[in-house]
């Protein structure tokens, strides 16, 4: 997966984030621990939550429920 880091602001949820558009998939690192790849996600949705103040409000609202994830790590 070629993926693309994305620069995330504070956050006291998201560790890390990458953002793979040949196969839409965003990778989060949480600092709760695990890595969770969400699939079919829009590189629109990714940049957003680069733009977001609160990326762990902006994964909650744009993510989490919307699309299929596993688990990584």
């Amino acid at each position: 997966m070629a993926e693309r880091q994305l620069q995330i602001s504070q956050s006291k949820q998201v560790k890390s984030a990458a953002y793979d558009e040949d196969t839409q998939t965003l990778a989060i690192e949480f600092f709760s621990g695990g890595t969770y790849h969400y699939h079919g996600v829009s590189g629109e949705t990714a940049l957003g939550l680069e733009s977001a103040d609160s990326p762990g409000s902006y994964l909650h609202l744009n993510v989490k429920g919307r699309h299929i994830y596993r688990k990584i790590g």
